[in-house]
């Protein structure tokens, strides 16, 4: 496979990267059904790297992620909740609310894509 053909992959709403899924899991419920899903995602061969992009790290594959639209709504729910938790009591952002708040933006591509 060739790089640019690799990088439109990894741009589609329905791909996701191992941090990304590995931080949403530890977000959601102990022993919830959608925790266990996205855990299992990461089990599937990622999605297949051109040489260039071959060093060896699995921090950096990327995985085809098929859940339906009210999964994804609950996962953000689940997220939006966090990030509310994260906000200091005097209402500023932090950097942990920032992160989860990039979570449910990514999630949110995700239902868009779905929708398209």
């Amino acid at each position: 496979m060739r790089a640019a053909k690799y990088k439109k992959i990894c741009r589609q709403s329905d791909v996701f990267g191992r941090v990304i899924i590995e931080e949403t899991a530890q977000l959601m419920p102990t022993g919830s059904r959608l925790k266990s899903q996205l855990l299992t995602v990461l089990n599937q061969e990622p999605i297949c790297k051109p040489d260039l992009y071959k060093s060896g790290v699995n921090n950096y594959d990327h995985f085809r992620v098929n859940l339906s639209v009210t999964e994804v709504e609950k996962i953000t729910t689940i997220l939006i909740s966090h990030e509310a938790e994260a906000v200091s009591p005097s209402g500023e952002t932090t950097s942990c609310a920032s992160l989860i708040g990039g979570l449910v933006d990514i999630w949110h591509n995700y239902i868009e894509g779905k929708a398209n």
